[in-house]
C-alpha cells in the first residue's frame, strides 16, 4: 500500500490516502473490550513482568 501511495498519490498524505482510497467506504466496526479478558490480561503481564527479574538474572549468571 505504501508503495502504491508512493506511486499515485501525487504527494497525498498517507492518512489522507488511506481514508480516500484505500479505506472509503468501508464499514466500521468498534470492538468493545471484554472485562473478563482485560483482567486476565493484567493478571498475565503482572506475572510475566514478574519472571522479566528472572530473565535477567539468568542472563547475568551465563555471562
Amino acid at each position: 500500500m505504501l508503495a502504491e501511495q508512493v506511486r499515485s498519490g501525487q504527494g497525498q498524505a498517507l492518512d489522507a490516502y488511506l481514508a480516500q482510497r484505500v479505506f472509503a467506504g468501508a464499514d466500521l466496526t468498534v470492538a468493545e473490550p471484554d472485562s473478563g479478558d482485560v483482567a486476565g490480561y493484567a493478571a498475565w503481564l503482572e506475572t510475566y513482568s514478574a519472571g522479566l527479574a528472572i530473565e535477567r538474572a539468568a542472563v547475568e549468571a551465563i555471562h
